[in-house]
């Protein structure tokens, strides 16, 4: 007489040999299934971790800083001083929110300083205060003065702002999604680092390598 403890098989590197040996229908043949396709949690797990995934992006769409919601206030780029927004010089005490003076048509005044905050990977690409933004791979013929630009053959996308004589660089758009993870955080430059170096013996290696790969085991 025996007495045998059984235990569920579970997936595991272990029972490797016995997973992933084909399975017979009743008729005896060999079909494409195996043992780990009725056993395994795999395929329910991975639908568990994309859902996480999806939900980690919803709350926390891109990597960075988000500056978008705040409001930056243009500047003289020579005096450094307030402008008004509207084109009016903030100095001009005369205006009030009476003066019939100031036309409908006049030309907002845009920020050219998108830099004024300053953080991890701030640079979105969206030009300062909600203003609108072109996007194409060469610039407009027909600019004003402050009109933005967002250059689409530039890698990162790159801002543009017209200043009345020619285009100036603002920013870069360097926030990028968490996930997969194709960006310029520092997991994308270190963690997932899929670049290769030339060692001194001309060897080409992967610079990304498992600890198993740097640190041999030795006997005693």
């Amino acid at each position: 007489m025996w007495r045998v403890k059984c235990t569920p098989l579970t997936d595991a590197q272990e029972y490797n040999d016995i997973l992933t040996m084909m399975q017979e229908d009743k008729d005896g043949n060999v079909t494409d299934n195996t043992l780990r396709d009725l056993l395994s949690t795999y395929n329910k797990e991975l639908e568990i971790t994309n859902k996480v995934v999806a939900a980690a992006e919803a709350e926390v769409p891109e990597s960075g800083y988000d500056t978008s919601q705040y409001y930056i206030v243009p500047t003289d780029p020579v005096t450094g001083a307030p402008l008004e927004p509207t084109g009016v010089n903030a100095d001009n005490t005369s205006i009030n929110a009476d003066n019939e003076n100031s036309s409908a048509d006049a030309r907002r005044i845009t920020p050219t300083n998108t830099n004024a905050y300053s953080g991890y990977l701030i640079g979105d690409g969206l030009a300062p205060n909600g203003e609108t933004v072109t996007m194409g791979t060469s610039f407009p013929g027909d600019a004003n003065e402050g009109d933005f630009v967002l250059r689409l053959d530039f890698l990162p996308n790159r801002l543009f702002r017209y200043n009345g004589t020619r285009w100036t660089k603002m920013e870069d758009d360097v926030r990028s999604k968490l996930t997969p993870g194709t960006g310029n955080t520092q997991r994308d430059g270190f963690i997932n680092n899929t670049n290769t170096f030339t060692a001194d013996d001309n060897t080409i290696a992967t610079s990304r390598q498992a600890l198993s790969d740097a640190l041999k085991p030795r006997e005693d």
